[in-house]
């Protein structure tokens, strides 16, 4: 980021201040962003707060902090100039600021400032010091001389005699360095103000675009990859300066992710999480001692959802690694062919454990990890790497709701006021500005100040004062007094004291000093809308409205409220503006009418129809449509109907599954058809994937599913096919899976009941097809009777789940499933097992003994974890069964066999290091120990103490964990 300092008096060069920051920079960021880069303007109108100095210290306040702002900011330095010469210090103040920057050129052996004539304004020693004492720094500023057409008031023309003589004197000297380096532009007076200050302002903009032309280009030899971490890393930079608040939160993670594999930081909209993680990631690569990686969501098109961090971060490692990418391919016949997620995380680990091998570590961090495009991937925390440890760390942030699974996570605390005025501080120092203690007593006065948000809010507010603002300014007095008072009574009037509503007033605030009702409008749409919107979107909504230049103007001017998606929409970078805009937005239903209508309108395929226009049809209640698109897609676009199943179930969290309920009974209504099954098919396959499995969701689904049932019923009483009979079949297992899951006697007899329909269903239907599936589908059914009666209990329950344990069993043994075979001999061993006395664990024995059969052949063919894990646990059981029946031979047999369960344990957890593997090991050192304790003699009880200790330091290493 360069900022460029803006040299001119004050009071006549107001219009042109106002235009540099509102037009000249967003025409600039428009160009500059290509290149990685961004532009600022200083402009010191106000920001030197010298309210509690004395008159002499305020001025020499004033001069050093001018001239250090020189220093802060990066060429060119722009130089305007009109009638007016500006205040004049006393002379031993402009002697002493010289002297003081002449001993620092010294001590950095650069040209010092030979100045002939102490008598001058502030903007002459702006103008001397940054341009004319140098070579090198004079061809590096634009100057620009203002004539003036029409009778123009007196703050326009010069002060006196003297000063306009002090002007022209300054006006011939650069003349005589450089004539070239000079343009002269006209304004003229209209009455109220002057016209051509916006051509003035493109002017500008195009003469600086070509000073850095030849720098960017430079930029644009990058790869595309390296330009996208150096907009990464530049916006670390620039953030990262502002941090001040939260120094002791800052330490504390800062140990933990050096610590541990993964951190997650969370906080509250607005909680600073950002200028945190900034922070952290300016630190960790100060200190050298990780690689870091750091991405910020939405940042760049290029780092907008999931697949883009797993994506770069492979390609990160490959560059380092010189190895070739793991590009898309295509097919022969040209079409591409993407990989999926799965692969493309299964790469992920494979260059991650290439790049650790020799030593190197890399720390992967990601903020704000809620932005990021809405996907199973980011909401499943995919981009996190499957074999992090100690050389493969990763840290995130995120808003407080949104969900972790299985991670543990640290809450940033509230700030106090001392942190606020820390954050306050912070914020300005990227603008080289100060406020006074007033109008920041008055900031953190407000209750929305705890929200670092809200209060670097209010700071843009304030950055945003132009020329009115002075104008009143003026008219109280003008010096730092008036400014304090006009900044307190422009919070007062002008801030709410809310994150919302604030964010809403600062873009309807920027709306107005560019297009009032384009901005109006597009917010709107751009608020109702999910994830945002193309220019095309909504130049096609706003109509007449609609001005491209306007909006690129408003986007690139309040940039930091904005992100751009990869696929052309423009979103809000925070959820409070989306909020506030919403607060202002009375019609939000016509709207998202109005949205629909417009995404119906675009092909099928349209990426921004394909994963929004549910969620509209949702919002807008278009019940026919919604089912219209489910029949029509269900088959055709898996992609489109999962995106329609997750809109449906964040619906359905939202009230309860009642508007999906209502669409059931509109297809109800409407027609029985045939192809109104995929709509059951959607609830049962698609929607009942989505929820979690908490006991609020269960219920919720119980509510659906229960309709959906309904609904099933009367599709297969119309129809009456197979199709419609498997439907319901399916329909009432998902109900009675949600029974057996919220347990108590009464949900399981009720399961039983569903269950056997869905037996009796699935009977029929083996006897009509007679196929694998419908084998299958039967098999499912008698397991899941069966494992209602096992946990009924019971010796009635029990025996009648052995009836149908020992059945399916049967019915497997002449089909082709060795794994499944195995689930039932085990299910039916259990059964004998529980019902206890030595015949019935004797049969358990030969049972179990078979499985171990099958399993031992699954092991040998197969050779994965979960096949050895499967033989451990039948050695296991053999040897439970040993145990059980007791006696020297039996306990020593089963010894044998819980060493070997105990051998293959051990080699999983060191292949897998997961909790689960560890757990499991320990519990067979348990078992093992067990048996040599009942064997007992002392050597015995030596072996099983030194396996208790083993089990007991596993167990608090995981409990640590």
């Amino acid at each position: 980021m360069k900022t460029v300092f803006v040299s001119s008096t004050f009071r006549d060069m107001q219009s042109e201040r106002d235009a540099i920051h509102e037009i000249t920079a967003p025409l600039l960021n428009a160009e500059a962003r290509a290149y990685g880069d961004e532009i600022d303007f200083c402009d010191l109108r106000w920001g030197i707060d010298t309210a509690e100095l004395e008159t002499d210290s305020g001025s020499r306040k004033v001069l050093e902090v001018c001239l250090d702002e020189i220093d802060r900011c990066k060429p060119p330095m722009i130089v305007l100039l009109g009638y007016r010469y500006g205040w004049i210090p006393e002379k031993s103040l402009i002697e002493d600021a010289a002297a003081r920057k002449n001993r620092q050129l010294e001590a950095r052996s650069l040209r010092q400032m030979q100045l002939e004539d102490l008598e001058m304004s502030v903007t002459a020693l702006e103008i001397e010091y940054g341009s004319l004492r140098d070579t090198d720094r004079f061809s590096n500023t634009l100057f620009y001389f203002r004539e003036i057409e029409g009778d123009a008031p007196s703050d326009f023309q010069s002060e006196d005699a003297e000063h306009a003589l002090k002007i022209q004197v300054l006006k011939d000297r650069i003349q005589k360095i450089g004539k070239n380096k000079i343009k002269t532009y006209t304004l003229h007076w209209n009455g109220t103000g002057f016209d051509g200050v916006d051509d003035f302002s493109r002017t500008l903009a195009d003469d600086i675009k070509a000073m850095l032309m030849p720098e960017w280009k430079e930029q644009k030899n990058l790869t595309p990859f390296d330009r996208e971490r150096r907009t990464h890393q530049t916006f670390i930079n620039e953030k990262s300066t502002m941090f001040r608040a939260r120094k002791a939160e800052a330490d504390k993670l800062y140990s933990d992710i050096n610590n541990n594999p993964v951190t997650i930081i969370k906080g509250a909209v607005g909680s600073g999480k950002s200028t945190l993680f900034c922070h952290l990631a300016q630190l960790f690569k100060e200190k050298n001692e990780w690689v870091v990686l750091p991405f910020i969501s939405g940042l760049t098109s290029n780092s907008n959802d999931a697949y883009d961090i797993i994506e770069n971060t492979v390609f990160f490692i490959e560059e380092k690694l010189h190895l070739d990418h793991y590009k898309e391919e295509t097919d022969q016949n040209g079409q591409r062919i993407t990989h999926t997620v799965d692969e493309w995380r299964t790469r992920l680990a494979e260059m991650c454990a290439a790049y650790t091998a020799d030593g190197k570590k890399l720390l992967i961090m990601l903020d704000a990890a809620d932005q990021l495009a809405r996907s199973e991937a980011r909401d499943s925390l995919y981009f996190i790497p499957m074999n992090t440890g100690e050389s493969i760390h990763f840290a995130m942030t995120c808003t407080t709701d949104f969900k972790t699974p299985g991670r543990d996570f640290y809450t940033l605390k509230p700030i106090d006021n001392a942190s606020k005025r820390e954050v306050i501080s912070g914020t300005l120092s990227r603008a080289g500005r100060e406020l006074s203690k007033p109008v920041i007593e008055k900031m953190i006065s407000l209750k929305a100040s705890d929200n670092p948000l809200y209060l670097s809010l209010l700071v843009q507010r304030l950055l945003m004062m132009n020329s009115s603002d002075f104008a009143d300014i003026r008219s109280r007095g003008d010096g730092m007094a008036a400014i304090e008072a006009h900044q307190i009574d422009l919070i007062a009037r002008n801030c709410p004291d809310n994150l919302d509503e604030m964010s809403a007033a600062l873009l309807t605030e920027a709306g107005k000093r560019i297009n009032p009702t384009l901005v109006s409008k597009a917010g709107k749409l751009l608020a109702v809308s999910r994830a945002g919107l193309r220019s095309r979107d909504l130049s096609v909504m706003l109509g007449d409205d609609w001005t491209e230049i306007d909006f690129a103007h408003f986007i690139s001017y309040m940039n930091d409220c904005f992100m751009q998606r990869d696929d052309g929409r423009y979103d809000f970078t925070h959820k409070s503006i989306r909020a506030g805009f919403l607060k202002l937005c009375q019609d939000v239903d016509m709207v998202n009418r109005q949205i629909l209508t417009y995404l119906k309108g675009l092909p099928d395929d349209d990426p921004v129809r394909v994963s929004e226009i549910n969620y509209h049809t949702i919002r807008a209640d278009d019940k026919e449509f919604f089912v219209d698109y489910i029949i029509r897609h269900y088959e055709e676009n898996p992609y489109m109907i999962l995106q329609t199943a997750l809109d449906t179930y964040e619906k359905c969290m939202s009230d309860g599954g009642e508007w999906f309920v209502s669409v059931l009974h509109r297809a109800e209504n409407i027609a029985i058809k045939s192809e109104y099954m995929n709509l059951s098919y959607f609830t049962d396959f698609k929607l009942f994937d989505c929820f979690k499995g908490s006991q609020h969701e269960l219920e919720i689904q119980l509510f659906v599913l229960k309709e959906n049932a309904g609904f099933a019923e009367k599709l297969n009483s119309a129809v009456n096919d197979n199709d419609t009979k498997r439907s319901l079949s399916v329909s009432y297992g998902y109900i009675a899976d949600i029974y057996a899951k919220l347990g108590g006697r009464e949900n399981l007899e009720r399961a039983l009941g569903l269950y056997n329909r869905c037996l009796e269903l699935s009977e029929q239907l083996a006897a009509e097809l007679g196929t694998a599936d419908s084998r299958r589908d039967l098999s499912v059914s008698y397991n899941k009777v069966a494992g209602i009666y096992a946990k009924l209990g019971g010796r009635e329950n029990l025996e009648r789940a052995l009836g149908l344990y020992e059945q399916l069993a049967a019915e497997l043994g002449t089909a082709d499933s060795s794994r499944d075979l195995s689930v039932s001999y085990n299910k039916v061993a259990d059964i004998y097992e529980r019902l206890g006395g030595r015949e019935n664990l004797e049969r358990a024995l030969g049972l179990y003994n078979r499985c171990l059969e099958l399993s031992e052949q699954l092991a040998a063919e197969l050779d994965t974890a979960d096949s050895s894990r499967d033989l451990s646990v039948s050695y296991e059981r053999v040897a439970g069964i040993y145990a059980k029946l007791g006696g020297r031979e039996n306990l020593e047999r089963a010894l044998g066999l819980y060493k070997k369960c105990l051998e293959m344990l051990e080699q999983l957890a060191a292949e897998l290091g997961t909790a689960d593997s560890r757990r499991n090991l320990s519990l067979s050192y348990e078992r093992v120990a067990g048996i040599y304790a009942k064997l007992g003699g002392r050597e015995n009880l030596e072996r099983a103490l030194g396996l208790y200790n083993k089990c007991l330091k596993m167990r608090e290493q995981l409990a640590a964990e």
